[in-house]
């Protein structure tokens, strides 16, 4: 698993703000109960008292010294738990224990992620998609076969019904298989037939098993891969997910301005992302023939050899998906 460099940023300020909201809890919990339970404050006073006096026997080499301020740190401990115990209430009280004892609620152990930084990370990570995917992340379940007509197109021999139902199946599959070096997915169709609504499907499942995912359109990439290489204040950590995570989404790819730099960048793009066994998944109105001219021969012969590319045909669900809420 790669990790992006802006949700592990997004994470680690998660995990402290979590951390502080305990320590906050903890400090108001011992105030109220110090104020409740009498003798309580003195007891804590007395342990502060220690921890300075074992501080200053250490720094002095004073074992004797030590050993003194820890008996009484220890003789104030169980007056501490006799306190709580004559009030009716448990030592869990007092209690300031870590949410995460593998690491202390660092996030990490030693150098490496601990399982609640890679579980906070995914939060995050489904929190920016839901927030950057067209209506939210998506779920396969929620697709509609009957959006779609069961009459046969003659020159294709198949419904786009038909057709869909065999797609579904396809990107349910790479969903549930997903890893890094596996095929990218070229999702080809006219505008309203689904494409964005199912690469989301994959996105969640995918960000969901702990990869990374990065979901944008292709004007958005473009402008900021533009506004990087020509100094006009691009954000490299924004531009370089988009190389390395662990699956990429490029949404509406033909919709953005047409022009060398575009086409560069996506050549750029997919043929990193190809050489580093890192897949994408491109959406696009265009028809393979109409990548190569709009592009270039190269960005062509990697997406048509390079990538399984899924076929969608149809009309435009969007109308009928419109009618069949209001109609709920």
């Amino acid at each position: 698993m790669s990790y992006d460099p802006a949700m592990c940023a997004l994470t680690v300020i998660a995990l402290e703000q979590r951390r502080m909201h305990r320590e906050n809890e903890y400090e108001a919990r011992k105030a109220r109960l110090c104020r409740d339970v009498s003798g309580l404050a003195e007891v804590y006073s007395g342990l502060m008292a220690c921890a300075g006096r074992i501080t200053k026997a250490v720094i002095e080499g004073d074992e004797a010294g030590i050993d003194r301020a820890r008996a009484e740190a220890h003789a104030l401990n169980r007056r501490k738990l006799d306190l709580l115990h004559n009030a009716g209430l448990g030592t869990s009280e007092l209690s300031n224990a870590p949410l995460c004892g593998k690491c202390g609620d660092s996030g990490f152990v030693g150098a490496a992620p601990c399982v609640c930084f890679d579980e906070e990370y995914k939060r995050q990570q489904s929190r920016e998609l839901t927030a950057m995917m067209k209506g939210g992340l998506h779920d396969f379940r929620d697709f509609d076969l009957g959006l779609y007509s069961d009459e046969e197109d003659e020159a294709l021999g198949i419904s786009p019904r038909e057709n869909m139902r065999n797609n579904l199946y396809i990107l349910k599959e790479y969903a549930a298989s997903f890893a890094p070096g596996q095929r990218g997915l070229a999702l080809i169709g006219d505008t309203g037939l689904g494409k964005t609504f199912l690469s989301g499907c994959i996105a969640g499942e995918v960000s969901a098993r702990g990869y990374s995912v990065a979901y944008e359109s292709a004007y958005v990439i473009f402008s900021l891969l533009e506004d990087q290489k020509f100094g006009r204040g691009g954000d490299e950590d924004k531009t370089k997910r988009f190389f390395e995570c662990d699956l990429l989404i490029l949404d509406d790819l033909g919709c953005e301005m047409p022009g060398a730099f575009a086409a560069a960048a996506l050549y750029n793009l997919v043929n990193t992302r190809l050489l580093n066994r890192r897949p994408a998944i491109i959406n696009t109105n265009l028809t393979l023939a109409e990548l190569r001219t709009r592009y270039s021969p190269q960005v062509y012969s990697r997406i048509a050899g390079e990538y399984d590319v899924v076929f969608l045909f149809g009309q435009d669900v969007r109308p009928m998906l419109k009618d069949k809420r209001g109609n709920l």
